[in-house]
């Protein structure tokens, strides 16, 4: 044992049905055992036939792969030929085996000399990491097997699709890819189940996109790994082309020419890109798809790429995107499977941080190794003590310790002097400062380098980021000639004073940005950058600041390649600027279709300004559309002015408006405290008024109680319609929130946070919560004292009198003004509220998110149901969820469709809603019951 420990790998040969054994049940728990610290694969070799079969016995935690070694057992001894090393004077394969009837596969003879040098390049541009260095002669290189880039399956699948109710075992077929972590080395054996050659890997910046890009290239370019370990062709080879330095090319295969290209190569091996094109099998490594900033162009690119996979069917893509730049028309096809790259688990947090300071301390105390050793010990243990505190495991703060970048930032922060900035715009002003100053100084005095003034390098660095991100008809870049580059830095420090440390040189300062900060870096060949293009959008949006640039945001407000820069302005704005800013976006006339966007405005700005808010919701030319998209986004406010505005606006000239200005109104002035009872709630909420709960933040609707029919006759587990009779209750008017949630994990630090809570499609304050399996709806429904609604109360709530397929009626096609669903919903949730209500005053019973219930579900429980407030079955595998979602079709979100899953599963389209849970509350409306059922009845 201690033997293989000391093994990074291991290969299983011959085997059999071998370790199936139970004598092997402790080697393979002692397995599981050692790879909880690492991510070192193991591989067995069997038949072709029965690699399916094998591969089901072995779990995720041994990490042993099966592979096919071919279709008989004549194929072994060849097989294991081609994993030996290549020799100078290769033996021949005679001498190792002289059983005729062993057939040896003949050599790669497609690979040639000028490919095998373009992959030896390769493997050695990809084999490190380059982090965020310690400036001048310091880089800080982590070997890219080292480093960490998990990955989570996110595809856009309708869960209805397999006929909820029918569909479990269809979906047990597919569960290994759907809802996983999936390490990078399988996402493409993942895609191959699905007959897909294609791979979209999509993430926030800094999430490590590029590194997984680089690892695929580093293990099949250095032959670290066979191709067929991934699923592809046994030739494939790798080909990596930075989508930043597409300029004018033609087609996809002239861009590999340019970009395979090697300057210092010898002649012969200088320009691979046509016998690249010629070999039988290429994986296309497509970095960067939004730095092609034009849509335009990313919409060629899409093209092109659909049109090579057409063409040569042996052929692979792996393309790397943030989500704003796979939006609209940005399409790859049905070829491709989307892997959304998930934050830093706490394991790998650790190990991140521990590597950091190892490496940078063996680097500063370079002759004093137990000193170095010591101290990266030390400070690695405060700096994790310091993210596992439960203020950094809430909301954004989260985000910047579980993204690579923001990470290596934190490292270096820390390092600096011992303070974390609590947000992202003070986080990067901080991470800018210690690259341009107080860190460095000393290294610097010691090579007799004059310092140079920080506030003036950020100055310039900020014109130059404006004027980079500011590039129009479709001449952006994220990237610039180094000489242009030089010339705009040049304008850029005239009229900078001479005691700032630098010439008039804009050569000069370029040089110095790279080779002393490291903020500026070389991005291709003639190219420079920003280290990353959040530094570029940070420091663009510390110029607008700057020069009160304040119409700039609803100038480009519609761009998503502005949206972050944007952000870090109002996030930094003084109250009169964001004043000057808001009058601005308030006059852009659709603005309703930017709702998320300015949300996230509203959120992230500094100090709100009242009065363009007020303007617009107390002038008479302001259409009712407008103010009700205000009030609802301003749903929580507290700002006085608001407040007072929100009096002369519950008048019911639109009961609409009046709604939302009521619900303002009731948070901040009919608020319950948590010392009342009850009972006391029900005496001040009459029958469809609405309660605001202070602790939570909940609205509830008071549902009155009665009689409906039941079910439909659309589906068998709809049937048959039968009567039921409810009590009164109080049920959200909303699927609870990111923002809701977020407070109940403020109060319960060891709570689970939800799959997708660092998924920037998915969690915006106002979006429902996702990635809630029914059991962490109980825990919450217990913190909020509340429960979950009982399915037989949920239909009632939805359809709110009316016994039409949808509580608007029987038209699908108007479903799009009542809810979010795959028709409207662009791939994710929408801000709840965004659409209109039912009769009864609840929003987003149609779509957004599947709303997990109370009762088991049971495909024949209609049958036996009993009349009087049903329960569900009394025992089953799955818990019921109705509404349908933002990924279902218009027949899912019917006010009858019938669902189920198993509690522990979480999802990107399951959320929640929940009731009111005393029992008392329930006993003082159903002594009022009798009255409000017969309005309800008569009103049928």
């Amino acid at each position: 044992m201690k033997a293989l420990a000391m093994t990074k790998s291991l290969l299983f040969v011959g085997c059999g049905e071998g370790l199936s054994d139970p004598n092997f049940e402790n080697f393979l728990s002692w397995l599981k055992k050692v790879n909880e610290s690492n991510e070192d694969r193991h591989y067995r070799l069997a038949l072709e036939k029965d690699v399916e079969a094998l591969q089901e016995k072995h779990s995720a935690e041994e990490r042993i792969f099966v592979l096919s070694y071919g279709t008989e057992y004549s194929e072994l001894a060849g097989y294991l030929h081609n994993l030996l090393p290549e020799h100078t004077n290769p033996v021949e394969p005679q001498n190792i085996v002289n059983t005729e009837n062993i057939s040896i596969p003949p050599p790669k003879t497609n690979i040639t000399p000028c490919i095998k040098a373009y992959l030896k390049r390769l493997q050695e541009e990809t084999q490190y990491l380059h982090l965020i260095g310690l400036g001048q002669g310091m880089q800080i290189d982590l070997p890219i097997d080292e480093a960490y880039v998990p990955l989570k399956t996110l595809v856009n699948h309708a869960l209805a699709e397999n006929k909820w109710g029918r569909f479990a075992k269809k979906l047990k077929k597919q569960d290994e890819f759907l809802e996983k972590d999936v390490h990078l080395s399988k996402v493409f054996n993942n895609a191959a189940k699905l007959k897909k050659r294609g791979v979209l890997l999509l993430g926030e910046p800094g999430s490590g996109k590029t590194t997984g890009a680089l690892q695929f290239c580093w293990r099949l370019s250095s032959s670290t790994d066979r191709p067929e370990m991934f699923d592809l062709k046994p030739d494939t080879i790798p080909v990596y082309l930075r989508l930043r330095n597409l300029t004018d090319e033609s087609s996809l295969k002239d861009f590999l020419k340019n970009e395979s290209r090697a300057t210092n190569a010898p002649d012969a091996s200088s320009n691979p890109g046509d016998e690249l094109c010629n070999h039988s099998s290429l994986l296309w490594v497509l970095d960067g798809l939004d730095e092609v900033v034009d849509e335009a162009m990313r919409v060629k690119v899409c093209k092109w790429i659909k049109e090579t996979l057409r063409h040569r069917t042996d052929d692979y893509f792996l393309v790397t995107s943030r989500y704003q730049g796979y939006q609209g028309k940005v399409d790859l096809g049905s070829k491709f499977m989307q892997f959304n790259v998930q934050p830093l688990a706490p394991d790998q947090i650790r190990k991140f941080v521990e590597q950091w300071f190892q490496t940078a301390y063996r680097i500063i105390f370079i002759n004093k190794l137990d000193t170095a050793n010591e101290k990266a010990d030390k400070d690695s243990l405060e700096l994790l003590e310091i993210l596992e505190k439960p203020d950094f495991q809430i909301g954004r703060l989260r985000e910047l310790s579980t993204n690579p970048l923001l990470l290596t930032i934190l490292c270096i922060v820390y390092h600096q002097d011992h303070n974390l900035p609590r947000g992202r715009a003070e986080l990067y002003k901080k991470c800018v400062r210690v690259l341009l100053e107080s860190w460095r100084r000393k290294i610097l005095e010691k090579q007799n380098v004059k310092p140079y003034d920080p506030v003036a390098a950020e100055r310039v660095l900020g014109r130059l980021a404006w004027q980079l991100h500011t590039l129009l008809e479709g001449e952006e870049s994220a990237s610039m000639e180094i000489s242009e580059f030089e010339t705009r830095a040049e304008k850029a420090l005239q009229g900078i004073a001479a005691r700032s440390g630098f010439e008039k040189d804009g050569k000069n300062f370029i040089r110095r940005m790279m080779d002393e900060s490291g903020i500026i870096c070389i991005s291709s060949p003639g190219h420079c950058a920003f280290l990353h293009l959040t530094f570029q959008e940070y420091l663009a949006a510390v110029y607008i600041l700057e020069e009160r640039l304040d119409e700039v945001p609803a100038k480009n407000f519609s761009y998503s390649w502005w949206h972050e820069t944007i952000l870090l302005v109002l996030g930094q704005a003084p109250q009169s600027f964001a004043k000057k800013i808001y009058h601005h976006l308030l006059k852009i006339n659709n603005l309703e279709t930017e709702e998320k966007m300015f949300g996230q405005c509203l959120d992230e700005t500094l100090q709100l300004p009242p009065e363009p808010f007020v303007e617009q919701l107390t002038q008479t030319d302001i259409n009712p559309e407008r103010k009700v998209f205000l009030l609802r986004l301003l749903r929580k406010t507290d700002l006085p002015e608001i407040i007072e505005c929100c009096r002369s606006l519950d008048d019911g000239t639109d009961s609409e408006v009046a709604t939302y200005a009521r619900e303002i109104l009731q948070r901040n002035e009919a608020k319950i405290t948590e010392g009342e009872s009850k009972a006391t709630i029900h005496e001040l909420v009459k029958p469809l008024a609405q309660y605001i709960d202070e602790r939570t933040g909940m609205a509830f609707i008071s549902i009155p109680g009665g009689k409906f029919e039941m079910g439909s006759e659309e589906y068998d587990d709809e049937k048959p319609i039968h009567s039921v009779e409810v009590s009164p209750f109080m049920i959200g008017k909303y699927s609870v929130t990111n923002e809701e949630y977020e407070r109940f994990l403020q109060a319960n630090p060891n709570a689970t946070i939800p799959e997708y809570w660092n998924n920037k499609q998915f969690n915006q304050p106002r979006q429902p919560v996702v990635g809630i399996s029914w059991e962490e709806a109980q825990n919450f429904c217990q913190w909020a004292n509340c429960r979950l609604p009982t399915e037989a109360e949920w239909e009632y709530a939805c359809r709110a009198a009316t016994k039409t397929r949808f509580s608007f009626g029987d038209d699908e096609k108007d479903l799009k003004d009542y809810g979010w669903y795959d028709e409207n919903s662009k791939g994710k949730t929408g801000v709840v509220g965004s659409k209109k209500p039912n009769p009864w005053g609840l929003y987003d019973v149609h779509g957004n998110v599947w709303e997990w219930c109370h009762d088991w579900y049971g495909k024949d429980y209609y049958k036996q149901s009993p009349k009087n407030n049903p329960q569900g079955s009394q025992s089953g595998t799955s818990r019921v969820l109705r509404g349908g979602s933002w990924g279902d079709g218009g027949i899912y979100c019917r006010s009858a469709l019938r669902g189920g899953f198993h509690p522990s599963f979480r999802c990107q389209d399951m959320g929640f809603r929940v009731v009111l849970a005393p029992s008392s509350v329930l006993k003082d409306q159903e002594q009022r019951s009798e009255t409000v059922r017969i309005e309800v009845e008569g009103a049928r």
